[in-house]
């Protein structure tokens, strides 16, 4: 949440700079864009007091994950134009509480770098429990995709938290994360956790 944040924060002062420039040469564009980051910080401080509020809460042995993600994704889809298509086909109230909040996490990291970054309009989220010792979640969107092997896409200071975030998350549970994705053939984005 924290690298997510600073990244939407340093998106937006770069967008006010945009502002300050057009307002001598085109005024019309700077107030659509002001309107714009408007909606933007409106969405951050949703998500800043989400996470709050979570964070205050004093019951952190429970957090039923399928709820969560039901939730998220109605959100979701007033915020974006993508269509997501969730298949979770097992209960998930078995998993700890706090590795449920990890691997919810990774997914909206996911999904929310899907939203900034891949033009996408439909997304296939699938998640499935190998037995009871894997859950394997499985992101596939049809945007424009990235050279995944670009190295500098993992590395602070190239501008994108999201990828970082997540590895670092995943790394934290133990768990493999694999992103398969070339230019204009989508992205797929595959983690296997293990839950013993």
């Amino acid at each position: 949440f924290h690298d997510g944040l600073a990244q939407d924060l340093a998106d937006i002062i770069k967008r006010l700079e945009l502002c300050e420039k057009l307002f001598s040469i085109e005024p019309g564009r700077a107030i659509e864009e002001l309107s714009s980051l408007r909606d933007t910080a409106k969405d951050i401080l949703n998500r800043t007091r989400k996470v709050i509020f979570e964070l205050k809460s004093p019951d952190n042995n429970e957090f039923d994950l399928s709820s969560r993600l039901t939730t998220f994704l109605n959100a979701y889809k007033k915020t974006s134009d993508i269509i997501v298509k969730l298949d979770l086909p097992v209960a998930l109230n078995n998993i700890p509480a706090s590795k449920a909040r990890a691997i919810f996490y990774i997914i909206a990291e996911a999904l929310s770098n899907t939203r900034k970054h891949s033009c996408a309009k439909n997304v296939d989220l699938s998640l499935k429990l190998n037995g009871n010792n894997k859950l394997m979640i499985d992101i596939q969107d049809n945007g424009k995709g990235f050279d995944v092997h670009d190295t500098g896409l993992f590395k602070s200071g190239s501008g994108k938290w999201g990828l970082m975030s997540m590895r670092q998350r995943v790394d934290s549970l133990g768990a493999t994360l694999t992103i398969d994705s070339s230019p204009q053939k989508g992205t797929r984005i595959s983690i296997h956790i293990p839950l013993n």
